[in-house]
C-alpha cells in the first residue's frame, strides 16, 4: 500500500519541477522563450503520461488531476519569483501570479483527470492510444492556433508571432508526426518479433 503514495509523491515532485521549469524558461520577456513557455501540449502530456503509470481509468484520473494541478502551481509561484511585478512584497507577488492563473487552475481540474484517466484506462491498444495523444497535442495545437487566428478574422501572415515564429510552430508539428510513427513503428516491429523458446539440454 505504501507503493502507490511514494509513487504520487514523486510524481507530484516532478511535476511541481516541471512547472518551475516552463516558469524559468519563459522568462519575464516576449520573444521565443516566452512562445515556448506558452506552448499547451506538454500540459496535457503530462498527466497522460503520469496516468500510464496507475492501474485503471479512476487512479489515473486522480493521478491526472494531481500531476497537472501540482505543475501549474509550481509555475506560477515560480512566476512570482520571475516576473517582475512591481516593488511588492513576495506574499503580494504570489497572490497576484495565482490569482492571474486562476483560468488555469480550472483548466488543469478538468484536462488533468480528462488525459490522467486516458493514460490508465486499460487497453491492449496502449501504443495507438499513446501515438494518437502524443500527434493530437504536437500536431493539433499550432492548427488550433491557426484556426482561432482565422476565427478573429486575421491570416497567418497578420499575425507577428507567427511570423517570427513559424519554424517554432512547424518544428511541434514536425516532432508530433515522428514521435507518433516512431510509437507505433516500434509497436509493430514489437509485435512482429517472433518469440523464442530458450534451447534446454536434456
Amino acid at each position: 500500500m505504501g507503493y502507490i503514495p511514494k509513487r504520487m509523491a514523486a510524481l507530484t515532485v516532478a511535476a511541481l519541477a516541471f512547472g518551475v521549469a516552463v516558469a524559468v524558461l519563459k522568462g519575464g520577456g516576449a520573444g521565443v522563450r516566452d512562445s515556448i513557455g506558452n506552448m499547451s501540449a506538454p500540459w496535457l502530456l503530462l498527466p497522460y503520461f503520469a496516468g500510464t503509470l496507475s492501474r485503471g481509468w479512476k487512479r489515473g484520473a486522480l493521478t491526472g488531476a494531481v500531476t497537472c494541478l501540482a505543475a501549474v502551481t509550481g509555475f506560477y509561484v515560480a512566476e512570482s519569483v520571475v516576473l517582475d511585478l512591481g516593488d511588492h512584497p513576495w506574499l503580494t507577488d504570489l497572490a497576484l501570479t495565482l490569482g492571474a492563473g486562476r483560468y488555469y487552475f480550472a483548466a488543469a481540474l478538468v484536462c488533468g483527470p480528462l488525459f490522467g484517466a486516458i493514460g490508465g484506462a486499460r487497453t491492449r491498444w496502449r501504443h495507438v492510444v499513446t501515438a494518437a495523444v502524443v500527434g493530437l497535442a504536437l500536431i493539433g495545437e499550432p492548427l488550433v492556433l491557426f484556426a482561432w487566428l482565422g476565427g478573429q478574422g486575421m491570416a497567418p501572415s497578420d499575425s507577428g508571432m507567427i511570423i517570427r515564429y513559424a519554424p517554432l510552430w512547424i518544428g511541434e508539428m514536425v516532432l508530433g508526426l515522428l514521435l507518433s510513427v516512431g510509437i507505433l513503428t516500434g509497436a509493430l516491429q514489437g509485435a512482429a518479433r517472433p518469440l523464442t523458446v530458450p534451447f534446454r539440454r536434456r
